[in-house]
């Protein structure tokens, strides 16, 4: 209806009724309470009163804005009847929608009614388990990233991988016996998300580990404790012999290098995938009696500055968006220098050590990475 050049929609008040196996209800008119009732335990449970001017909350519960549970929707919610109907009516895409809004306390009531594997339906063969406190770590970290970043478009899958990280390393059986990552089983059956973004988030989660290998050199802007790592062994390798005996190579080249290959792999989603990393630092490190609205603060102040500092140091690296950087030679010029055919495993050997090459002489030329490779093939050819 139109109304002083308005448009308005006039809902009459529902009832709803459902059968057994299925999340389809039979609406009829209801009454207000019948209608608040048959809400999400939300805002949306609430009413203006025309006639008062007051707001009416017939359910006497909120949920979303930090009201407090009462203790017999606790234990009604937590109840066996509730968890069926939760596994046989609740809409997986539904849940896909609420969670990327990062609901950071309904997880945790989830978690503490005992209903996160039955929302989320985690098959009963995964393993290995979260630990017992994964409810308190997955909250810490919900709360944290909300009050840290700007992330633009990338917020949403930031917090699903905030939300499944304890599960990074759980895996389950597939009905052929192939073990699947369960975050790929969550995506996929649980919220009815994309497949891409479940590859994302698992990219995420990979790397996540990796990142905190180098946290201390990106804040330094030095190549500290970079000598033994699990996996970059090949990179350090080939950077190590083309560093040997240069006094000109730049400090801070193996970091280049190093920050380079992590980054090749989540390209623009490396912000999300470096505040994950400082998360699960700073959130693993604190003991429950730290867990205090001040001492986090402060860690999240913390936590800040060093996310900002590391931020600063890969633009000033020049590595913001180095995966679409092209490379100084290309394959062809690789086989004819190399003296290679096509198809030779050696080229993508090349092509690694070249771009070794180029990270850590930011400033040269193809020329001179012609010339570095020209010498090597020579000194390979007097020892062969």
């Amino acid at each position: 209806m139109r109304i002083y050049n308005q448009w308005i929609d006039f809902v009459n008040l529902r009832c709803e009724e459902y059968t057994e196996n299925t999340r389809i209800p039979t609406m009829k008119f209801g009454t207000a309470k019948e209608d608040a009732y048959r809400r999400d335990l939300t805002i949306n449970s609430l009413f203006y009163n025309l006639n008062t001017g007051s707001v009416e909350d017939l359910t006497e519960i909120g949920a979303r804005f930090g009201f407090t549970l009462d203790e017999q929707v606790k234990q009604a919610a937590s109840s066996e009847e509730v968890r069926i109907a939760l596994g046989e009516k609740n809409s997986r895409e539904r849940i896909g929608n609420e969670t990327g809004n990062g609901p950071a306390s309904a997880v945790t009531h989830l978690a503490d009614l005992k209903l996160f594997g039955v929302v989320f339906a985690l098959p009963s063969s995964s393993e290995p388990a979260p630990s017992e406190n994964f409810s308190r770590f997955i909250s810490l970290i919900l709360i944290t990233l909300g009050n840290l970043a700007n992330l633009g478009e990338e917020r949403r899958l930031a917090l699903y991988a905030a939300l499944f990280l304890p599960f990074r390393k759980t895996v389950y059986k597939h009905n052929k016996g192939k073990q699947i990552p369960l975050v790929n089983h969550i995506f996929k059956f649980s919220m009815k998300r994309k497949t891409s973004e479940a590859e994302t988030v698992i990219n995420i989660h990979r790397t996540t580990e990796r990142f905190l290998t180098l946290i201390a050199s990106l804040q330094l802007k030095n190549d500290v404790q970079l000598d033994k790592l699990d996996w970059a062994i090949n990179i350090l390798e080939h950077w190590e012999s083309i560093s040997l005996g240069d006094p000109e190579l730049p400090a801070t080249s193996k970091i280049r290098v190093l920050t380079r290959f992590l980054l090749r792999d989540i390209k623009n989603f490396w912000r999300v995938t470096l505040l994950t990393s400082l998360l699960m630092s700073t959130v693993d490190g604190m003991k429950e009696d730290q867990e205090s609205c001040g001492h986090l603060d402060f860690q999240l102040d913390k936590l800040r500055k060093t996310y900002l500092t590391i931020e600063e140091t890969i633009r000033e690296l020049g590595l913001d968006d180095i995966w679409d950087v092209k490379p100084l030679v290309n394959g062809r010029e690789i086989m004819l220098i190399a003296e290679l055919s096509g198809g030779s495993s050696l080229i993508r050997e090349w092509q690694q050590k070249l771009l070794i090459w180029q990270l850590a002489y930011p400033n040269g030329s193809a020329e001179a990475c012609k010339g570095w490779m020209r010498e090597i093939q020579a000194k390979r050819q007097r020892t062969e």
